[in-house]
């Protein structure tokens, strides 16, 4: 990931742009920008437009720099929505005690959700959290050792007419972004797929609302994150009769951390889960955090994982729908 971000003419004008590659989609290498262009009409207010995060759950909005493993997890991948062009606006209120990341974006995700959706049929989605005992800070880690507990809450809405959209290798050559959201049924399949609701049906287009709450602490090197979600799909339109006229799936993760040696070594354990009308799915892991320098922008990880029936697809991720089994990654990240 190459990232740029600075001032146009004064700081009135900010931006940030990046450039996402990954080799994970076999010899077509995938190249996504992202990024923002905003106003700021206050040290806590931005409003702007660009192709961003939409922010739809809170593990979803952190940066991918910062998470506590290699990776999010099992559950958001599933339920989260993903990058869209959208106009959107950024900031805090009440002396940065309330903070909100809200606005209407194209669809779900830049890829086919955006393009074949429906008329005027965008995605509205924000989120805002509080953080009542002062600045939590990145991730979830406390490896800046907070002597004074640190908290957040929040909560995050998305709502959005959208196409049931599947990894259709007739569109771009089957070779897409692979943080595009494609919606699933809880046992993994595509709510897109031919015969995913009833033989010889096929759903092209349905409402997706989903909602989330979660919560945070940080304190003398414990660190421990809960998020929680509830999907709800309906109104849908293709191929029928359908078996079901709606779908309701729900589900949550958690982490738990602790520096053994304040700002250098972090044990860490990690799960999740969900569940629907087709299935449950279940994560469990742990790993080590080693910040290299005493500072978040050299970090060396190793985890394992086991996955039981993952309903989530990610090539960027261990996720692989329906993959029962474990997994072991590693990662050095570096930012400069």
């Amino acid at each position: 990931m190459l990232g740029f971000s600075g001032f146009v003419g004064g700081e009135q004008v900010a931006y940030n742009f990046s450039l996402f590659g990954t080799t994970n989609a076999g010899l077509f290498v995938n190249v996504v920008p992202v990024g923002l262009l905003a106003l700021r009409f206050s040290e806590d207010v931005l409003i702007g437009g660009g192709v961003t995060q939409v922010p739809g759950t809170r593990e979803w909005l952190i940066s991918s720099r910062w998470p506590m493993g290699v990776d999010r997890s099992m559950a958001n991948t599933f339920f989260r929505p993903s990058y869209s062009p959208g106009f959107m606006s950024i900031g805090a209120l009440f002396d940065k005690l309330l903070h909100y990341h809200a606005g209407v974006y194209n669809g779900i995700d830049g890829g086919e959700a955006g393009l074949f959706r429906s008329g005027t049929a965008m995605a509205w989605s924000g989120n805002i959290w509080l953080e009542p005992l002062g600045p939590y800070g990145h991730g979830y880690s406390d490896m800046e050792h907070h002597d004074n507990l640190v908290l957040r809450v929040g909560t995050s809405g998305t709502y959005a007419r959208t196409p049931a959209t599947i990894l259709d290798p007739g569109v771009f050559g089957g070779y897409q972004n692979p943080e595009n959201t494609v919606l699933r049924l809880s046992d993994g399949t595509p709510i897109g797929e031919k015969g995913a609701l009833g033989a010889g049906t096929r759903v092209k287009q349905l409402k997706y609302r989903l909602a989330t709450v979660d919560a945070g602490f940080k304190y003398r090197g414990f660190s421990g994150f809960l998020e929680y979600y509830w999907r709800f799909l309906n109104d849908f339109v293709g191929d029928g009769p359908f078996d079901r006229q709606s779908l309701f799936d729900q589900g949550g993760s958690a982490f738990l951390g602790y520096c053994l040696v304040p700002r250098t070594w972090e044990v860490y354990g990690r799960t999740s889960a969900l569940t629907g009308q087709y299935g449950t799915a279940q994560e469990y892991g742990g790993g080590l955090n080693w910040y290299l320098n005493k500072t978040r922008q050299n970090r060396f990880t190793i985890e394992g994982l086991y996955i039981n029936r993952s309903p989530a697809l990610n090539f960027i991720y261990p996720y692989r729908a329906g993959f029962t089994g474990a997994a072991i990654q590693t990662q050095y990240m570096v930012v400069f």
